[in-house]
């Protein structure tokens, strides 16, 4: 189950990196053993329409819509209509996908809306897709690079149907500065630089025209008016007068382009000192997080699996970060949280896991943990015992699950579970009611609002007591959740 698990978050990655012709492959790969389960048809689906392959997605499609799809599921369909240029066909899948009861995951509301907000733009409702890509752009994940690119290219190609050549030209450079290899992105911006700057040619010509035309009804004015006895006189006076503007025109352009030439030194002096500045914090910035992490791990480094401590490094920069910044914290929350789960996966589960294959335990287990069995069919007593069936082939356990295992570690079935524990930590009992506790407490105040669209609620005060605890000091016990934890592994 973990090796297929890992296989199909490759095949993610793969597509996510621009490889869709590799992605695809390892998702046949993947079908021809068997390892693809019904809820990865939609990802499958995905990658063979990115690798152009219409007639296999469509496939895909239809056999994931025969098994009840989940509303990822729904939302990679109106994904994939979107990219299609049927963007009609994107709009139902979309009302279900949010119809569906499923919990969706960190980054749904805002994937959901950044899709709809696409599919109202190329279908012309304008208004519709204004509204919709607003209120993905106030979501948390408008700052991240990728996701936060394709919403501004949206708004972006909005305001240049409208005539907003300015704030189309600016909505696409800051797309670009998330995401530098978007090619829509990169292709908009040329047009649409080309288009402001035809804008202003024209108009520095319309005003230029205006000028000249009542500099010419002005001389000609005083000439009818004047009289001939005066004429020779108004000439010498009209060159005099000439002569004494064009003097003072080359003193006021030598003085503009010495104002400009002034001005050009002073933004690019601004530029070096704010570049030297931006470079100091990061400098700084990744001393102290490097420091912080550095500190928590103190003694059980080499204890600690290297992907772990990677995801606490970009967690922990990421917060000394936003110290300097206007990052909301749900932004920091989402990555701690997630480097949290992936702890407690791999020190519970993971770990479990193993300790059940070398004890030959695994079958016993399960046995012992069976609330109902219907020919193949087995009901366990909660999902944390599921991830360990092969046949099952179910998700990783969340955070929460991990947690309520944890409170229920008294119970008949957990004894191997409490056994694993007691052979692998030496921690004492009462550790884990108070880790299950902090899990829990994390889960309600940190993941649950970013996932469900809540994120403003979420403060840096607890978010700072989240990392206190997390890192460096576990209800009084001078080391971090997780280090003490490391700490004590046997």
């Amino acid at each position: 189950m973990v090796k297929a698990a890992a296989a199909s978050v490759r095949a993610d990655a793969q597509l996510f990196l621009g490889d869709a012709k590799g992605a695809l492959q390892r998702w046949k790969s993947l079908e021809a053993s068997g390892k693809v389960e019904p809820g990865q048809l939609g990802h499958m689906a995905y990658a063979a329409q990115v690798a152009g392959d219409s007639q296999l997605a469509d496939a895909l499609i239809a056999r994931r819509s025969a098994s009840r799809p989940s509303a990822e599921d729904r939302l990679l369909f109106a994904q994939i209509y979107n990219l299609r240029g049927d963007p009609a066909a994107a709009l139902p899948h979309l009302d279900a996908a949010l119809a569906v009861g499923d919990e969706h995951y960190v980054g749904f509301l805002y994937e959901a809306k950044a899709t709809r907000g696409r599919a109202l733009r190329l279908l012309g409702r304008t208004a519709e897709a204004i509204v919709e890509l607003a209120e993905a752009a106030a979501l948390p994940e408008y700052v991240l690079p990728r996701l936060g690119a394709r919403v501004r290219i949206d708004r972006g190609h909005l305001a240049a149907e409208q005539g907003d050549f300015e704030t189309a030209e600016t909505l696409f450079k800051e797309a670009l500065s998330l995401d530098p290899d978007d090619p829509e992105a990169r292709r908009a911006l040329e047009l649409t630089a080309r288009r402001v700057a035809w804008k202003n040619e024209l108009q520095a010509g319309a005003q230029a025209q205006v000028e000249a035309t009542r500099a010419e009804a002005e001389s000609l004015g005083r000439r009818f008016r004047s009289r001939e006895s005066e004429l020779n006189a108004l000439r010498r006076e009209l060159e005099r007068v000439k002569a004494a503007q064009a003097r003072a025109e080359e003193t006021a352009t030598a003085a503009r382009e010495e104002a400009r030439a002034a001005e050009a030194r002073a933004r690019a002096d601004t530029s070096q000192k704010l570049a030297e500045e931006l470079a100091t914090r990061e400098l700084e910035i990744e001393a102290k997080a490097d420091e912080a992490i550095d500190r928590a791990l103190a003694g059980v480094r080499e204890r600690c699996p290297d992907a772990l401590v990677r995801l606490l490094r970009v967690s922990e920069r990421t917060f000394q970060k936003a110290l300097y910044t206007e990052l909301p914290a749900a932004a920091v929350a989402v990555l701690y949280s997630g480097a949290l789960e992936r702890g407690l996966y791999m020190l519970f589960v993971e770990a479990f896991e193993k300790w059940l294959d070398e004890k030959g335990r695994r079958q016993a287990f399960l046995a012992g943990a069976t609330r109902e069995k219907r020919g193949k069919r087995v009901e366990y007593f909660d999902h944390f015992v599921e991830a360990f069936d092969a046949e099952l082939r179910g998700k990783a356990p969340s955070m929460g699950e991990v947690a309520r295992a944890l409170e229920r570690r008294t119970e008949t079935y957990m004894a191997p579970f409490v056994e694993f524990l007691h052979e692998s930590y030496g921690v004492p009992d009462a550790f884990y009611d108070a880790l299950a506790d902090f899990v829990t407490w994390s889960k309600q105040k940190l993941r649950d609002p970013s996932a469900h669209g809540r994120g403003i609620e979420l403060g840096y005060d607890e978010l700072k007591r989240f990392r206190e605890e997390l890192l460096f000091d576990f209800r009084g016990s001078k080391r971090g959740a997780l280090a003490r934890l490391l700490a004590e592994r046997g």
